[in-house]
């Protein structure tokens, strides 16, 4: 289920390759057939966002009610190794959870690959073009108490704002972020991890610089 508004919910149905808008009846109200979908997500405008996957990457397409393509943007596995789920953000722009592999030879923590999720802004421009206006790594937010002399030390309990890596050690999917949204009033982004059973809000009103940063 993507929403749920006023009586009526929004599915995307893998089976059929199909969103579809569901009543309280279970009267079917509206749909767009789109190959290969994984997610959807209805606009106020009556547009529709959808991710659908090809191969390892996923074309994200803006649809109006007659199931015209209104844009479209091919996003490649080596930029977002998208999943779950995405928030589309009140100017028309798309937060996008993504999975990246930190590789050994740049890990600083220890000696091995992570992977950790990561959050890209989506904005859509012309014709099927996209620019990612900012960006969010946990890789940036980790920090370790257990080695004073290596890499990433720090007191675990005076820094609340960093993630403790040593929290547990399945590495291959350290984070898992479930679920992502956005509160406009406060210009913040919460999102939860499965992994470590955690809610996280970030801030959104920095640059992407700034969020890099540790403080």
């Amino acid at each position: 289920i993507s929403e749920i508004s006023e009586g009526i919910v929004l599915l995307s149905d893998y089976q059929y390759d199909a969103a579809v808008l569901v009543g309280v009846d279970n009267e079917i109200m509206h749909q767009w057939e789109i190959p290969n979908l994984v997610k959807s997500y209805l606009n106020p405008d009556s547009t529709l966002y959808s991710f659908s996957r090809i191969n390892n990457d996923f074309l994200i397409q803006l649809i109006d009610w007659e199931g015209n393509d209104l844009w479209s943007y091919l996003l490649e596995s080596d930029v977002c190794r998208l999943h779950h789920e995405q928030e589309i953000l009140p100017n028309g722009n798309i937060l996008c959870l993504c999975r990246e592999t930190i590789a050994s030879e740049q890990n600083i923590f220890f000696e091995g690959d992570l992977d950790v999720d990561k959050i890209i802004e989506i904005e859509p421009i012309g014709n099927n073009e996209a620019n990612i206006v900012w960006e969010w790594h946990f890789y940036d937010h980790l920090v370790q108490g257990d080695d004073i002399d290596s890499p990433g030390y720090g007191d675990i309990s005076l820094n609340p704002q960093l993630l403790n890596i040593n929290a547990h050690n399945n590495y291959d999917d350290y984070t898992h972020i479930n679920c992502i949204d956005f509160n406009p009033e406060l210009n913040q982004i919460i999102m939860s991890s499965r992994s470590l059973n955690e809610i996280y809000i970030i801030d959104h009103s920095t640059t992407s610089e700034e969020a890099s940063g540790s403080l």
